[in-house]
C-alpha cells in the first residue's frame, strides 16, 4: 500500500526520534579519551622521528576499545552522535578525517579483505582495488600504504562497526588471522580500534595479542532484573519515547508503554530488555497501523512484536499470550519497585 501524505510526516517524526542510551554517556567519554591518548601518543612519535633527524622508529602501541551488544541495542546510533561531532567540528581541515567508521560486510573474510574495507572507507577506490587484486600481496606493505593514508588524514580512530559479520562462521585459522591483523594495526600506530558488535566479537578477543592494548569494554547488553539501575534505565527510556511520539503527533493519545508494573512486563519481556528492540517493534507497529488505517494501539504492537519474534533466530515466549505470560518478570519489577521506594523513604 502506499502511504497517505500523513502518514508519511508521522514516520519521518517517528524516526526523528532520538532517545539517548544509557550508555551512550559513558561510550562517549571512552571515545573521547582514546582520541586523546591516540593523539598524544602520535605526537610523541613525531617528535622522536624529529629528534633523530627523520630516521624510522618504531611507532608507540595504540589502543583496541570494544564496544560490545545485541542487535538493535543502538551502538550505532549512539556512536554517530560522537562521530558527527568531531567531524562538524568547524575548525577541521577538509582533509582531515580524525574518526573514521567501516562498516564491516560479511564478504570481509581475510586481512586483505580488511584492509581494502578501510582504504575503501577512505574513499580510495583505487587501492581497495589493487589490494584485493594484487598477485604478490603483503600485508605489511598495505600496512604501510594504511599508516601513510591515516597520517595525511590525521586519522586517530578507526571504528570497525558490526565487525562481528567477518567471523560470524569462521574457524580458528581466520579468526587467528583476523585478531593478528588487529593487533598489526594497533601496534604498529596505525590508528587505534573501535570494534562494535555483537557478543561474536569476543572471539577476537579471546587472543592473548589483543589483551594488553585493549580497554574496557563499553557494555551495550540488555538490561538485567538483577540489576535495578539497569531496569530503571530501561523503563526511562521506553517513557521518554513514548513522550517523544506524542510531542512529535506520532500518537494522538498515550500508549501507557510503561504505565503499570504488568504492562512494563509485557514490554520488557517483549525487548528482552534491550531499548532498541522496543523502538524497532514500535516501527514495525506503526507501520501496521498504517495498513489497517487506524490509530496506533496494543493490538498493532502485538502483531509487530509476533512479526518480528518468528524472524528471530531463537523465537522467544510471546508475552502477549495470556495475562501471565510475564508473571515471573512481573514479581520481579514489583520487588525492584519496593527497594526503590523503601531507598527513598
Amino acid at each position: 500500500m502506499t502511504w497517505t501524505p500523513v502518514q508519511d510526516e508521522k514516520m519521518d517524526c517517528f524516526e526523528a526520534i532520538l532517545v539517548e542510551h544509557p550508555r551512550k554517556t559513558q561510550l562517549h567519554a571512552a571515545l573521547g579519551n582514546l582520541m586523546h591518548e591516540t593523539t598524544r601518543a602520535s605526537r610523541r612519535h613525531e617528535a622522536r622521528v624529529a629528534a633523530v633527524g627523520g630516521r624510522p622508529v618504531k611507532a608507540e602501541e595504540l589502543y583496541l576499545l570494544p564496544v560490545i551488544g545485541p542487535s538493535g541495542a543502538t551502538k550505532t546510533k549512539s556512536l554517530s552522535t560522537y562521530v558527527d561531532s568531531v567531524l562538524s567540528d568547524p575548525d577541521l581541515d577538509p582533509n582531515e578525517i580524525p574518526v573514521l567508521v567501516v562498516t564491516v560486510r560479511s564478504s570481509v573474510k581475510s586481512t586483505r579483505h580488511l584492509q581494502s574495507a578501510i582504504l575503501l572507507a577512505f574513499g580510495d577506490l583505487t587501492a581497495a582495488h589493487e589490494v584485493l587484486n594484487q598477485r604478490d600481496y603483503s600485508e605489511a606493505r598495505v600496512n604501510l600504504d594504511l599508516l601513510e593514508k591515516a597520517r595525511a588524514k590525521k586519522t586517530r580512530i578507526v571504528v570497525l562497526d558490526e565487525c562481528h559479520s567477518m567471523i560470524q562462521n569462521s574457524g580458528p585459522v581466520l579468526l587467528d588471522s583476523l585478531a593478528t591483523a588487529l593487533k598489526s594495526f594497533v601496534n604498529d600506530g596505525l590508528f587505534s580500534l573501535v570494534l562494535v558488535g555483537t557478543d561474536k566479537v569476543k572471539r577476537l578477543l579471546q587472543f592473548n595479542e589483543n589483551h594488553s592494548r585493549q580497554k574496557r569494554t563499553i557494555d551495550f547488553g540488555p538490561a538485567s532484573l538483577d540489576d535495578p539501575e539497569d531496569v530503571q534505565y530501561f523503563m526511562q527510556f521506553v517513557g521518554r519515547f513514548e513522550r517523544e511520539m506524542l510531542n512529535k503527533k506520532v500518537i494522538d493519545k498515550p500508549l501507557d508503554l510503561i504505565g503499570d508494573v504488568a504492562t512494563r512486563a509485557i514490554v520488557f519481556d517483549m525487548a528482552r530488555g534491550v531499548v532498541g528492540t522496543v523502538v524497532r517493534i514500535l516501527r514495525l507497529a506503526l507501520e501496521q497501523s498504517f495498513e489497517e488505517n487506524m490509530p496506533l494501539d496494543w493490538s498493532h504492537i502485538a502483531k509487530a512484536f509476533r512479526a518480528w519474534n518468528r524472524g528471530l533466530e531463537t523465537p522467544g515466549p510471546d508475552p502477549f499470550a495470556s495475562k501471565n505470560a510475564s508473571k515471573a518478570t512481573q514479581t520481579k519489577l514489583e520487588a525492584i519497585e519496593a527497594l526503590t521506594m523503601e531507598a527513598a523513604q
